[in-house]
Order: C-alpha cells, then sequence, then structure tokens
C-alpha cells in the first residue's frame, strides 16, 4: 500500500460499504416479498435506499461546488450526514412497519409487560425477618421461610452488607466514607 496507490483504502472505504448496503437491500426485499403480506415496507426501504444514494452524490459530486458556492460556511458532508440521517430513519420506519408490537406507543398501556417482579438488590423475605421489600422467594420454599433468616442478611453491591462496612463504620469502626488511607 503506497501514498499514490490506496487501494485498499479504497475498498475498505468505499467498495466494502457498497457491498453490505446492497445486501442488506437485497435481503429486506426477499423478506418483505416472501413473508409479509403487506407491501409497503418496500417503499421504506426504497427511500433510504434513495437518501443513501443522493447523500453519496452529494458527497462525492457536489461537495466543492456546495462549499464553494455558500463561501465555504458548509459543504458537501453536511448535506450528506442529513442524508444518512434521513436513511438510517427509514431503516428505523421499515423495522417499526414491519413489526407486530407497537413499542413505541405501549408504555402508558402495558404496564404489567414493562414491569420488574423481583428486583435484584431488594429484601428477599416477607415473613418478618429483616427483609425490606414484602417480596416472597417461592424457589425458597415460600411460606414462613426468610433467605436471611438462615443465611444472613444480603449483601450490597458498594460498601458490604446493606453499606454499613464501607459508610457507617461497620462492625470494626474503621471503615467510613471517605476513605482513611486502608486501601
Amino acid at each position: 500500500m503506497s501514498p499514490s496507490k490506496p487501494v485498499v483504502l479504497w475498498i475498505i472505504y468505499l467498495i466494502w460499504p457498497g457491498i453490505c448496503v446492497v445486501v442488506y437491500i437485497v435481503l429486506q426485499l426477499i423478506l418483505v416479498i416472501r413473508t409479509l403480506d403487506d407491501r409497503w415496507p418496500i417503499g421504506d426501504i426504497l427511500f433510504g435506499t434513495a437518501f443513501f444514494a443522493i447523500g453519496q452524490v452529494i458527497l462525492f459530486a457536489f461537495s466543492n461546488m456546495i462549499c464553494d458556492a455558500v463561501k465555504h460556511y458548509i459543504d458537501g458532508l453536511f448535506l450528506f450526514q442529513l442524508c444518512i440521517l434521513l436513511s438510517v430513519m427509514m431503516v428505523y420506519k421499515y423495522w417499526d412497519s414491519i413489526t407486530k408490537e407497537d413499542l413505541e406507543f405501549s408504555v402508558g398501556s402495558k404496564v404489567a409487560v414493562w414491569e420488574v417482579k423481583d428486583p435484584l438488590l431488594a429484601g428477599y423475605g416477607n415473613s418478618g425477618g429483616g427483609g425490606q421489600s414484602g417480596y416472597s422467594r417461592g424457589g425458597y420454599g415460600g411460606g414462613g421461610y426468610d433467605y436471611e433468616d438462615v443465611h444472613g442478611p444480603t449483601g450490597s453491591i458498594i460498601g458490604g452488607t446493606s453499606g454499613t462496612q464501607m459508610y457507617a463504620g461497620g462492625p470494626s469502626g474503621k471503615h467510613g466514607y471517605p476513605p482513611q488511607g486502608y486501601y
């Protein structure tokens, strides 16, 4: 590879992305034509392809003319990025049109779908043995079984058992915040 003939660089920056785009478009068209009943997503693919192609033409053919025409305030890269943004938006529109669930509008109406049933850092028992959240651990026998009663207090990600070793002096009384040079 020499500075006068950057063939490898040309392949990496122009040929390979072009091949990837063509393969993606062909595979998505096959998906729409063979498996979906709706043909509207083909329009999304075509608009995305058109925006991508227009962006490439603006960047490589008209960038210097645009730069000279507006006295070097912007160049073709600005319009190229705008077209790429529109192309990516069309990829999202395509994906949204081929999926059945409408996740964009389900935030307020389907609360139970996204609700966390058993948080990781919550206490484990509901039988009065030190559990803080009221969640029952059915896998440990349910009923009167409390994880903390048998195994001791649960650890915290930061600061040991419920943060007492790091922030509240802990059992030894040496630890606290800010650290005192014992690290």
